[in-house]
């Protein structure tokens, strides 16, 4: 059975593993990424509003691997 994972979904679990690959806290991350602690959790629960700024500042600062982001939204068997 295949599982279309969504976008956001994706998205919010690269960054809480990249997060707590860096030892970084929720709070630490949102001072550095300049937006809301309340934000960032929602950004990590997959919800909220995720623009275009916000999350190249992620992939910055989280050093997030494009190539294993794409891989977590393809359909998987």
């Amino acid at each position: 059975m295949s599982q279309n994972i969504t976008f956001n979904q994706a998205f919010a679990d690269t960054i809480k593993q990249a997060r707590r690959q860096h030892h970084y806290t929720q709070e630490k991350t949102a001072e550095l990424v300049d937006i809301s602690v309340r934000w960032y959790q929602d950004l990590e629960k997959g919800e909220g509003c995720l623009r275009g700024d916000t999350m190249l500042k992620l992939i910055f600062v989280l050093e997030i691997d494009i190539a294993v982001f794409k891989k977590s939204l393809e359909i998987k068997e």
